[in-house]
């Protein structure tokens, strides 16, 4: 199958996989089904609408930039993934994952699913 790109390649997109042999949904790239090792699936962008399964901050060390909430969400599509969060997001919570550019963090483009 040719993988479109995502956010890990510069794309503000993200995207699950669909085994077209078993229906399994699984979110990492990889060249076969995490279920049935089937090489045909396709990569579809995720709507959005997720729910909070977890949340943690990360205090980075005194004089550092501020905070970072993050949270693994369960899409709507079946898969977890890791986003940056706000820090009243509670676990639980609806919310719509996205992606973000972040670049004003980093030295270089930076884009990341973002929970809102």
């Amino acid at each position: 199958m040719t993988e479109r790109k995502d956010w890990t390649n510069g794309e503000p997109v993200l995207l699950v996989r669909r085994c077209l042999s078993c229906g399994h949904v699984f979110y990492f790239p990889t060249q076969a089904c995490t279920r049935c090792c089937s090489e045909e699936f396709s990569a579809i962008p995720a709507k959005g609408p997720a729910k909070v399964a977890a949340v943690t901050v990360l205090h980075r060390r005194a004089g550092g930039a501020a905070p970072i909430g993050i949270a693994l969400c369960d899409l709507e599509e079946g898969v977890r993934v890791m986003t940056r969060c706000s820090g009243d997001i509670g676990v639980g919570q609806s919310v719509t994952v996205g992606i973000e550019d972040c670049s004003e963090e980093s030295d270089v483009a930076l884009l990341l699913p973002v929970a809102k």
